[in-house]
């Protein structure tokens, strides 16, 4: 928590408040920690409910179990290795993420992931339906979709760094860990989707 936040209960704790009066925190430093409060008590379940619907949306588009569970795998490999390598990366350059980086990491990480994973379902699914066997689609599908999703990962990362020439330090402070969570997108998704 700010320390403003801090002292300013400490003080509240200790002044005299009249019976019938109430005290309380006010400013934006007050009204940003609250706003991060709620953000993060409700994170869990803005996350649970957009994996369920890709979940859904995924299972009944490909009429399958296994490729609403390949999003959510990848998706949870994506996300474990992607906080690990923004805290990894913040301690060894000292560039520490915002506290309010989780939600946008999330909804990154989660929209590369799962698009990605769609792309090459959908090619996969249309080289089977050439003909292909299971495997040489799959080889075709990876081989097809790579530069496409590369390209569209590098693009993100890119575009995410030009916030570090921007003036204004909220957003300057999210550019590292939105830069490593587009690469790690991709990077994991083209290593384990295919496979």
């Amino acid at each position: 928590r700010p320390r403003q936040i801090a002292l300013g209960e400490a003080y509240i704790a200790q002044a005299p408040v009249p019976e019938d009066a109430t005290m309380a925190l006010t400013g934006s430093t007050a009204a940003r920690d609250q706003q991060l409060g709620t953000i993060n008590d409700r994170l869990p379940w803005v996350v649970a409910i957009t994996l369920a619907l890709i979940v859904v949306v995924v299972g009944l588009v490909f009429g399958s179990v296994v490729a609403p569970l390949l999003v959510l795998g990848v998706v949870g490999v994506a996300y474990v290795i992607d906080l690990r390598l923004i805290a990894w990366v913040g301690e060894h350059t000292g560039i520490a993420a915002s506290q309010d980086i989780e939600p946008v990491v999330s909804a990154l990480l989660i929209g590369i992931v799962t698009d990605y994973a769609i792309f090459y379902l959908f090619r996969t699914r249309a080289r089977l339906r050439e003909g292909d066997t299971t495997r040489a689609a799959a080889a075709g599908a990876s081989a097809h979709m790579m530069a496409i999703v590369a390209t569209a990962g590098l693009t993100t990362a890119l575009g995410t760094a030009t916030l570090l020439v921007g003036d204004v330090d909220f957003f300057r402070a999210f550019a590292p860990a939105l830069v490593i969570t587009a690469l790690t997108g991709v990077v994991v998704s083209v290593t384990l989707v295919p496979a």
